[in-house]
Order: C-alpha cells, then sequence, then structure tokens
C-alpha cells in the first residue's frame, strides 16, 4: 500500500477531574456518551465540536457511533490546528481513542486530515501491509511489525518516518483503547493499546505535527481507507502524556468498554462456581448469600476447567432449601457447553416452585429463551441466538420492566445479542435449578456447565461483559 504518516502529539498531562480521567492540557474532549441524539458532538474541555458526516448513533451502553467504511467520519475542521502545531513540528501531543473495528482485512483511518497523501500527513492508521520498513526497529525500540498493525508517520521537514505496533495488533469486534504520545521534546514516541506500550521508536530526528492547514477527521482520510466500526471517544492533549496518566485514563474508561475487574457485587443474588466446590454432594453459594446448592442424581464434579457435568436424565443443581427474591429486573448469567441436541424446552437456569422464571432452550432448537411469570409472550420469544454444540458458551438475559435482551458470547468479547419489547411486572424466585426445568421428566441438560449468577437488577451491557472478562479465561479464551 502507500506510506501512511500518523501524527499523534504528546504532552505531559496531570491532574485529573470529577470523571477520573487526565484533565490538565486537555484540547479536546469528544465522547459519544455525551451526545444529545442530534446536532454536533460536543466537545466537553473546549468548544473544538464534531461535526457528524453519516456516522450513526447508537444508544445502547457503550454508546458510540457507526462508521460504515464507506464515506462516514467525524469532521473536527481546522480548530485544532493552532494549539497542536502553533509554531513548529516540535510541539508535544497525545490523542486516545475508543474504537472498535467490524473487520480487519482491510486498511483503515483512525484520524487524519485529507492530505495525508502530501509531505504534511497526519494519520493513525490501521495498516495490512505497511508500504515501507519499520523505524522503530532500533535498540530500545519497540514494535516494527508490517502486517495487521497500528502505523504512525511523523516527519522532519523533507522525512517522513513510521512507527508501527508488532504485528496482528488488533482483532475485530472488540474495543480497544489506543493512545498515541509524540514526544519530540524528549525524543520519544509511544503507542499504547489497552493501556500496554506496544509501540516506542526513539528518534532525534523525527518531530511532530506539521503546521496544518487542512481539517482534521476522525474515521476518514483523502481516499479511500474510511474507517469500519465503531468510534466511542476522542481525547487531545498538548502535553504527552506520562505512563501513568495514560493508566489513568484508562482505568477512568474501561468499565463502560467491558474492561472493569471481578464480579459485579450490587444486587448479586446467587453465584454457583464450580471452582468453590471441594467435596460431597453441596456447593457453596459465592455470593454471600449462604444459598448452598446440592449436587442431585449423580452430578459430577470435573476440574479442568471446574465444571459440573450433567447427563441429561435427572441430573440437576438446586437449592438446599428454598428462598425468596421478588423482583422486577433480573439478569441471569451461566456458562454452558451441551452435548449434543437438547430436549425441547431443556432447563439452563430456571425456577418453577411458584410460577415459571429462568433461561432455557426454544422448543429443541438449541437456541437461548425465557419464560417470566409463565407468560405466553416470554416463552414463545425467538431470540435467533443459536448455542453451539461442544462449544463454551456465555449466557446471559436480562429483564427490565419492559423489554429483555439475550446474549451469547463464545471467543469475543463482542457478544450476539437479541432483544425484545415486553412487559414484565415482579416475580418470585424461590429456587432456581441450574441444569433443569422441573416440567416433566424431560427437560434436563446435557453437558456441562460452569459459574452461574442471578441478579435482582438489569445488569448494563459493560457489565456482562465484565463478567465475562473476569471469567473467560476459565474457559479457554
Amino acid at each position: 500500500m502507500r506510506n501512511h504518516l500518523l501524527r499523534a502529539a504528546a504532552g505531559t498531562a496531570a491532574s485529573g477531574g470529577a470523571s477520573g480521567h487526565v484533565t490538565d492540557s486537555l484540547l479536546c474532549n469528544l465522547d459519544a456518551e455525551s451526545y444529545s441524539g442530534s446536532g454536533d458532538l460536543t466537545d466537553s474541555a473546549n468548544s473544538n465540536d464534531g461535526t457528524i458526516l453519516g456516522a450513526t448513533f447508537v444508544s445502547t451502553s457503550p454508546k458510540h457511533f457507526v462508521m460504515d467504511g464507506s464515506n462516514d467520519y467525524i469532521g473536527l475542521g481546522t480548530q485544532l490546528n493552532s494549539s497542536l502545531a502553533p509554531n513548529s513540528e516540535d510541539n508535544d501531543a497525545s490523542f486516545s481513542f475508543w474504537i472498535n473495528l467490524d473487520a480487519v482485512n482491510a486498511d483503515q483511518t483512525i484520524f487524519s486530515n485529507p492530505k495525508k497523501l502530501s509531505n504534511i500527513p497526519f494519520l493513525l492508521y490501521y495498516d495490512i501491509d505497511v508500504y515501507a520498513a519499520a523505524n522503530n526497529d532500533q535498540t530500545g525500540d519497540i514494535g516494527a511489525g508490517n502486517t495487521n498493525v497500528l502505523s504512525v508517520l511523523m516527519k522532519d521537514a523533507s522525512t517522513q518516518y513510521v512507527m508501527t505496533t508488532a504485528n496482528n495488533a488488533v482483532s475485530a469486534s472488540t474495543w480497544y483503547n489506543i493512545v498515541v504520545v509524540l514526544n519530540p521534546s524528549n525524543d520519544v514516541h509511544k503507542i499504547y493499546l489497552n493501556n500496554v506500550l506496544v509501540a516506542k521508536y526513539n528518534s532525534s530526528v523525527a518531530n511532530n505535527l506539521s503546521t496544518i492547514t487542512a481539517d482534521l477527521n476522525i474515521g476518514a482520510a483523502s481516499d479511500s481507507s474510511t474507517m469500519d466500526g465503531k468510534f466511542a471517544q476522542f481525547l487531545a492533549y498538548t502535553k504527552a502524556l506520562t505512563d501513568a496518566e495514560v493508566q489513568q485514563n484508562w482505568n477512568a474508561f474501561k468499565g463502560r468498554f467491558g474492561y472493569g475487574t471481578g464480579i459485579p457485587a450490587s444486587n448479586l443474588e446467587l453465584y454457583i462456581n464450580p471452582s468453590s466446590y471441594s467435596s460431597g454432594t453441596t456447593v457453596p453459594d459465592s455470593s454471600g448469600n449462604s444459598r448452598t446448592y446440592n449436587l442431585n442424581n449423580g452430578v459430577v464434579h470435573n476440574t479442568s476447567p471446574n465444571r459440573f457435568t450433567l447427563d441429561g436424565s435427572n441430573d440437576y443443581l438446586a437449592a438446599a432449601s428454598n428462598y425468596s427474591i421478588t423482583t422486577g429486573n433480573g439478569t441471569f448469567v451461566v456458562w454452558i457447553k451441551r452435548n449434543g441436541n437438547q430436549n425441547e424446552w431443556t432447563g439452563i437456569f430456571h425456577d418453577r416452585v411458584s410460577s415459571a422464571n429462568g433461561v432455557h432452550f426454544y422448543d429443541d432448537s438449541n437456541k437461548i429463551a425465557y419464560t417470566w411469570n409463565n407468560s405466553n409472550s416470554t416463552y414463545s420469544w425467538q431470540s435467533d441466538l443459536l448455542v453451539a454444540d461442544a462449544t463454551w458458551t456465555m449466557v446471559a438475559v436480562s429483564v427490565n420492566s419492559s423489554s429483555v435482551k439475550a446474549y451469547r458470547y463464545t471467543s469475543s468479547s463482542t457478544p450476539s445479542t437479541a432483544t425484545n419489547s415486553n412487559s414484565h411486572s415482579n416475580a418470585t424466585f424461590q429456587n432456581l435449578s441450574i441444569g433443569r426445568d422441573n416440567y416433566g421428566s424431560y427437560r434436563y441438560f446435557n453437558g456441562d456447565i460452569g459459574q452461574a449468577l442471578f441478579y435482582s437488577s438489569t445488569l448494563t451491557d459493560s457489565q456482562i461483559t465484565q463478567i465475562y472478562n473476569t471469567t473467560k479465561s476459565t474457559y479457554g479464551y
């Protein structure tokens, strides 16, 4: 392909604001989370608003704009130029982006001006095949890949220099925080990916921004390499961020994109974790609510990974004694690995003591379904989310008063989902069985079951992804 100039500037930012991110020397903050739904994308740091050109706003968490890879982008005009490169190319600056590429089989512009092919390019790029050898290949440098990399091109008065990450830096359908720090004051330039330093270029000749007069764009440049994916946030600084400040911003925003840590504790009613099993026919409740569960009719505990194996005949887990949880909102999360086709309406995480409530398969389709208060309008809904055979899958269903959302995760932190509008009144849960629906003698799960959690609240997309990211390594992801 062609030469690409990734221009990112470095600056030494410092203190954080109320939201926890770095605010010192913050020139621009464009965040989809604060978008009103119409008009320009307002800069909450100064007055450098972005013009939305074709990109589609999505209001579900995390809020973002979809760019179609054809002609969608966000225009910044020339309003940042004088602050980023007021007198020379030696000014430090830093840029932070939250993006999610839909595909990684084509070149894509993340940040550029339309004249990137001239001698004043300014570009952050996803590059499938770098045109020239990376310059950050000397002692002390990091990166220098040439295939499927993030690339930054910088220059002095007449020569362009390219800095790249290692090969295969990113995957499709995954949220990333990309930070570029260009620091000519100290002769060093860096790229961070999710708070990890993935490229470093020690250079006394590569500078920073040229004196630019062209518009700056998020997601588009002068050629056809428009971004195909999602954009959520852009921060620009007039100083070089330190390692600690890059981490500060990462910590401030990562939870929104599913990179929180641990299991969310608020409104966690039940948490059955096979890793907590020791011996016998009981397993403790890790939620702190002391709802001990029994292993019934020969349920087997296995390791690597820790799991319960059910034979599809009459095996299941259930609480040693009934409890009572009444709620109009709920979230079910459970890891499963089915063994062949399941019987019709097989229960996964289901209660039928006072009324039918929980997660199950739809008929004999091996697709995710749910029931709430035994309502026909709930169990007749088809999510069309097929659970593949012999594949560890995290299934989640979240319910609020007016809708339901089903999730299916395997190897990616971006799930397949399905939603439906429906009215849900308060339901009472007394004994959620794991691996069966106690209706007849045929709705028993055949396969392995891992961690199972129930919340008396509607978790956000980010919270559910947080559970996935916290637990996925157990299941080989």
